[in-house]
């Protein structure tokens, strides 16, 4: 999910800690309404409230108690994915 759309969606982490689910979230943060900005730009419209704040994730998942793992790009996720099985 990107990063504004997680942040409609935190109440959620919230129920599946409480419910003790395992929940894998994968985060596309590109610091705000990626696909939203696409869509204006290639409709010749200005791009505004697109780019939003962007809180400090590792920090939520701590809140919520979920394990936080950061890859700077494809090759390293599949390097720790690998590492973890």
């Amino acid at each position: 999910m990107g990063d504004g759309g997680l942040q409609f969606s935190l109440p959620e982490m919230g129920s599946a800690t409480e419910a003790g689910v395992p929940v894998i979230l994968i985060l596309w943060n590109n610091r705000g309404y990626g696909e939203i900005e696409k869509a204006m730009v290639s409709n010749k419209v200005e791009p505004i409230g697109v780019r939003i704040f962007t809180p400090d994730f590792s920090k939520l998942a701590a809140v919520y108690e979920w394990d936080y793992v950061q890859a700077s790009n494809l090759d390293a996720h599949r390097r720790r994915s690998i590492r973890r099985r």
